[in-house]
This record gives structure tokens, C-alpha cells and sequence, in this order.
């Protein structure tokens, strides 16, 4: 659900994406472009940087380095935190140190053989695709809260709080306090009772097979494109710190997850969630202490800094929808934690893992507050990476080619290796974790939806061994779309790809709260309103609608949303399905 905030964490890059002009000294005036064109993004103007500076440029994604007549550089400012350093006291980047790596190696072995040991259990199809229902119900919440949290999160959110502020975090907050009840209450006892293997089995039951066929395909080829991005956006931040290369880490993190999700099912991914999860957020609690306390004053001067420079400015009750106020965040919050919590395959297997429908509700119940208070601990380390570079601007890369390293960035450079090596095993594990739940989710949705609807005499082996190759195929295919992307010049593909995860994610999720909420809108006004609702969200998007309207990209899933319901409403009340 977090991989949407990356949706404005990219406005940074544009600060300085360009070219500086109108730089004689005498004049003390830089104006910022954009490439290929006049159009003034940010006017800085500066007092004299000294004596001999005769130039100026973009440096990075977030400095401008002034040079003198040989070019060499002098200083460098940074358009984030408005601070100077000189060029000669800038600290070089370090690489990981041989023990770092070990720590990294050693967890790798630990959840290949976590795969391994569940692999040697005896399977049926429902143990490998729901796990046996044998699921603790706190180990489910975890995997939960882990499935959720991907690296995006790990990265984007602590990203997006230091160059921005904590709007966006009221969409994290709304969507759990409004949906989760919703989905305890009404959603999860329709799953449970239906003892749904796919989610979309429910579609089939309630509208017909058309609804279940495309929806469930939408749905893999939705997770096939996530496994890409989730895959690309870590391996691109990880290489500014480590230097091994994108194709290095986007191949280890492929290997490893389709390996010992293959191995184990459904219950291997949800273990390897659990322990993933607990080092996630052990880690992300180290380094926002490790920051506060490297900011001058320690908590006070955190406190401080951040309020005067308004970095803890949260909620906006503007009426104004072109901008990131409460309403935009309130749709983007409920319209896709909706679609989360209850037409995510991803979510569904982990409703009927566990014993027991209270199991099941304890479960939902602990993953919100692990939710909550994870996101709360990231956009805090946000801020407090831009204090603690306020404080020490000269520990910053000038050559950072994107906002995303800058957590990466602080790990690699000031942690000591074996916390740093801990750290970034939790950044893999992040990504890890919401790979393994997309495999496994896409596999069961394939071998569900698809094969055994029509094969239902197929052997329980014949199930279990198509869902091990569909997680391999789709890994495979996710990796390789990972390898491609890496090596096309795409800035804004995160921008991109979230606009498309709303477009797609809203109709479905707008399917199920009809077939839940409206008993009597029938499978042809349903599919019609899918259609529809994918309809309004392109012309939207790419007829330029939104932008004339003044409507926010994060509203567009919600407008889809509400129109995906009316239209299935509204042709109900003319061919009404008949209640058995």
C-alpha cells in the first residue's frame, strides 16, 4: 500500500535537473532550469561564495557546486537543507567493508534455509497456497505488517519526510483507522466461511466467471509489475552506497526469493515475513535513534529544527484538490488500503492461514498497530536525516544521483559495519518480503483461477508443482523486467508506475465492496462498472482531464473508485439480480 508514496517523492530531482544560468559573480543571481527548455523551477540568489568562483552547476540530484577558473570545485550547496560546505571538507564515500558483507550473506543463509526446512513438510495444494492453517496469529500479523512495509517504504518514506513534510502521513493513518475495521467487520467473515483458496473464487460465486477471470488476470499482471519495481528501486539505491552494481543486487534479491518461496509455499513466506519484519523495524528504531543523537542538541535539536523549518507539518484542511490536502490523502488512504486489505491476494491468504476467525481479527488487529507505528517511525527518520545533515551538510554526496540514496547513503557512510550490514540485510529483507508475498499471491491466483477452475480433477502434487513454476516464471519474468527498466533512462517511472497501480487497483477493489455492500447489483452491472471505472481513470490520467480540472493524481484512483460503484449501482436498478 506505501509503494504510492513515491508519487511525490521525485519533485526534488527537478530542483536541480537542469542547467544554471546567469551565473557572474557580480550579479549574485543563479536561476535553476529545467533541461530542454526556460522554465524556472527555483530562483536561488545568493551573497559572494568567495573569491575565484567564476561558475556554477547542478550536482547531483540535490547540490549545485561552484567552481573556480580551472573548474575544480569549491563549494557546494545544498538545496535541501540551504547549507554550505567547502569542496575540501566533503567526506568521501566509503564501501562496505568485508564484515558488513559477511552480516549480509549470513541472513541470506539463514532464510534459504528457512525455505529448505518448510520444503521437506509434506504438501497438499492448500498447504503450499494457505499454509495448512497453522499460521500463529501473531506471526500472520507481523507478515502482514512486513508485506505491507516493502522496501519502497523503507526507502521512499523516510526520502519523501526529509525533503517534504508529514502530509502524507495522514494517508498512511486514515486509511488503517477507516478500512481495517471495515474489513474485520464485513470482509474477512466472507473469506473465512467461503474458505476461499483465491479471492477471486468470491468474484465467480457472486457476479460470475468473466468478473473472477479478468479481475484475477489484472491482479498478476499488476503483482509481475510490482516484483519489477520493488526489485529495481532498492538495487538502485543500495549501488549508490555499495557500489556492486544495480544488475548485481536486482539479481541476488530475485535468486533468493524465488528460491525459498518456490521451496517453502505460503508458510515459508509468511516465517520469513515474521523475522524480516522484526529486523525491519529493529533497524529502522537503531538508526532513528542513532540520528537523533548525532543532530546537535539530541532530541531537543531535533525537535527544534524541524518545527522551525515546518517539517512536521501534518494536516491540511484546505479545500483545495490540486494539492496534497486531507481530502486528497483521505481518497488515496481509504481507496488503496481498501484495495490492500480486501482484493489483495497478497492479504487474503494470510485471512485463512490462521485456525480461526479470531485468530484472523487479532491478527488484522496487531498489524494495524505495527502499521501505525512503523510508518510513524519512518517519516520521524525522515526528518531527522535532514536535521542531522543541517547539522553536518558536509557528510552529504554532491554526486547523489537520486533522492531515494539518501537513506542508503547514511547507512553505508556513518553506521559501523556490523549495524550498517544488519541495516541493509533489512532493506533486502523489506524487498524480499513483498516479493515472496507477490510470487506467491500471483502463483496461487494463476494456479486457482486458472487451472484448476478448469482442471478441477487435477492431483494435489500436479497443483503444488505448477504453483512452485508459476512463482518462478513470474519471478523470472519480474527480475528480467527489473534487468530492462535498470538501463532505461525513466526519472519519473515510480510517478508513473503509482498512477497505474491506483488506475488498476481502484475497479477491483470497487468489485468486491459491491459484491459485499450491494446484494443486489448482478455480475453483468458489476463487470460494467470495472469497465467503466478503468475508463474514467485513463481519460483522467492521459486525456489530460485531471490536470484540467485541477484535480491531484492521487484522487484519480478514488473518482475510478466511486464510479466503478455508481454505475453498477445505477444498472441494478434497471436488471436487479434475484436473491436465492
Amino acid at each position: 500500500m506505501f509503494a504510492s508514496i513515491l508519487a511525490t517523492a521525485v519533485f526534488a530531482a527537478a530542483l536541480v535537473a537542469g542547467v544554471v544560468t546567469d551565473v557572474a559573480p557580480a550579479a549574485k543571481r543563479f536561476v535553476v532550469t529545467q533541461n530542454g527548455d526556460q522554465k524556472v523551477l527555483r530562483e536561488f540568489v545568493f551573497e559572494d561564495p568567495g573569491e575565484g568562483i567564476v561558475s556554477a552547476e547542478p550536482s547531483g540530484d540535490q547540490h549545485i557546486v561552484f567552481k573556480d577558473e580551472a573548474g575544480h570545485p569549491v563549494k557546494y550547496y545544498h538545496t535541501v537543507t540551504d547549507t554550505w560546505s567547502d569542496a575540501d571538507k566533503i567526506v568521501p564515500n566509503r564501501r562496505f567493508p568485508p564484515l558488513a558483507w559477511t552480516v549480509v550473506a549470513g541472513y541470506f543463509a539463514v532464510i534459504t534455509m528457512m525455505g529448505v526446512y518448510f520444503a521437506r513438510r509434506e504438501k497438499t495444494s492448500s498447504s503450499f497456497f494457505r499454509g495448512g492453517g497453522r499460521i500463529p496469529w501473531y506471526v500472520a500479523g507481523v507478515s502482514l505488517f512486513a508485506t505491507m512495509l516493502s522496501s519502497i517504504t523503507f526507502l521512499s518514506v523516510p526520502a519523501l519526510a526529509y525533503i517534504s513534510d508529514w502530509r502524507l502521513y495522514q494517508n498512511c493513518l486514515l486509511g488503517q483507522l477507516i478500512v481495517i475495521p471495515i474489513a474485520i467487520l464485513f470482509y474477512m467473515p466472507v473469506f473465512r466461511k467461503m474458505n476461499l483458496t483465491s479471492a477471486y473464487e468470491y468474484l465467480e460465486r457472486r457476479f460470475n466467471l468473466a468478473t473472477r477471470l479478468f479481475s484475477s488476470a489484472v491482479f498478476v499482471v499488476f503483482m509481475v509489475l510490482r516484483v519489477a519495481i520493488v526489485t529495481l528501486l532498492p538495487a538502485i539505491a543500495i549501488d549508490a552506497v555499495t557500489g556492486v552494481g544495480i544488475d548485481f543486487s536486482v539479481g541476488l534479491c530475485g535468486l533468493v526469493t524465488v528460491l525459498y518461496c518456490s521451496l517453502g509455499g505460503l508458510e515459508a513466506v509468511i516465517w520469513s515475513d515474521f523475522m524480516q519484519g522484526i529486523v525491519l523495524m529493529g533497524g529502522a528504531v537503531l538508526i532513528l535513534a542513532w540520528l537523533i543523537a548525532g543532530t546537535d542538541g539530541g532530541i531537543a535539536g531535533y525537535v527544534a529544527l524541524g518545527t522551525d523549518a515546518h517539517k512536521f507539518r501534518c494536516f491540511d484542511f484546505s479545500p483545495n484538490l490540486a494539492e496534497l490536502t486531507f481530502w486528497v490523502a483521505m481518497s488515496l488512504g481509504v481507496t488503496q488500503t481498501l484495495f490492500s486489505y480486501t482484493s489483495d491476494q497478497c492479504v487474503v491468504q494470510r485471512y485463512v492461514a490462521v485456525k480461526d476467525n479470531r485468530a484472523a481479527v487479532r491478527s488484522m488487529l496487531f498489524n494495524a498497530v505495527l502499521s501505525l507505528v512503523g510508518i510513524t517511525v519512518f517519516f520521524a527518520i525522515g526528518t531527522a536525516l535532514w536535521t542531522h545533515y543541517k547539522c553536518y551538510p558536509e557528510l552529504l554526496d554532491p554526486l547523489m544521483p537520486k533522492n531515494d540514496a539518501i537513506f542508503p547513503h547514511f547507512i553505508g557512510m556513518e553506521l559501523p559495519p556490523v549495524i550498517a550490514g544488519l541495516v541493509i540485510a533489512a532493506v533486502f529483507a523489506a524487498t524480499i518480503s513483498t516479493l515472496s508475498a507477490n510470487l506467491s499471491a500471483a502463483s496461487s491466483a494463476i494456479v486457482s483461477d486458472f487451472y484448476l477452475r478448469f482442471r478441477p480433477e487435477a492431483s494435489e502434487r500436479v497443483g503444488v508443482r505448477l504453483g512452485q513454476l508459476c512463482v518462478v516464471v513470474c519471478g523470472v519474468v519480474g527480475t528480467a523486467g527489473a534487468f530492462v527498466l535498470a538501463h532505461v533512462d525513466l526519472r519519473s517511472l515510480c510517478d508513473i508506475f503509482q498512477e497505474a497501480i491506483s488506475t488498476v487497483t481502484s475497479g477491483v477493489a470497487g468489485i468486491f465492496f459491491l459484491g459485499v455492500f450491494a446484494p443486489r447489483v448482478s455480475g453483468g452491472a458489476a463487470f460494467s462498472g470495472l469497465v467503466v471505472n478503468f475508463c474514467v481513470c485513463f481519460l483522467l490520467k492521459f486525456g489530460g482531464f485531471a490536470a484540467r480540472f485541477g484535480i491531484h493524481p492521487f484522487l484519480i484512483g478514488g473518482i475510478g473508485f466511486v464510479a466503478c460503484i455508481v454505475t453498477g449501482v445505477v444498472l441494478s436498478c434497471f436488471h436487479p439480480r434475484r436473491i436465492k
